[in-house]
């Protein structure tokens, strides 16, 4: 019995084909994905700040505190001049100094709080002093004077009602 149909060479049919129904199916797969992100973004709502909640009440003993807290600045200065520290450590420690001692004096949780959250507690002395110690503390190499800082970090202390 003889065979009616005939086999078609490969490739027979066109690639060109083939190609187009592949670019069409990408740029319908792209155009959905960024149609599917760019209504996500606008649907997501945006975070929300919360205040820097306080914990305590605030103390009345402040004379203390700027005591304990000035011997801080003071132990920290003598570890720079001694060369124990890195400067970055030792304006990671003038921050978490200053921090303490604003939450010691409000009762206000700043010791881990980000810049932007500090900018919004109405606390301009600290936002200031956390502020100019950031750009020490994250950079590779300091080129501020750790003595400087700590002067600034007195002088916030001392200040601070």
């Amino acid at each position: 019995m003889p065979v009616s149909v005939s086999l078609q060479k490969m490739f027979s049919y066109s690639l060109l084909l083939f190609v187009v129904i592949l670019v069409i199916s990408l740029i319908i797969v792209i155009v959905a994905l960024v149609v599917y992100f760019s209504s996500r973004k606008k649907t997501e709502k945006p975070a929300q700040k919360k205040p820097i909640q306080e914990t305590v009440q605030p103390v009345t003993g402040k004379a203390q505190f700027r005591h304990k807290y000035l011997a801080q600045l003071d132990s920290l200065e003598n570890s720079c001049q001694n060369q124990e520290i890195t400067v970055r450590e030792a304006y990671q420690h003038l921050s978490l100094i200053v921090r303490h001692f604003v939450y010691e004096m409000t009762g206000k949780r700043v010791q881990y709080a980000t810049l932007e959250e500090l900018k919004g507690a109405d606390m301009p002395a600290l936002y200031d002093m956390i502020k100019y110690c950031y750009a020490q503390e994250f950079s590779p190499e300091s080129t501020s004077n750790i003595y400087d800082a700590l002067h600034r970090a007195r002088k916030v202390i001392q200040e601070w009602n």
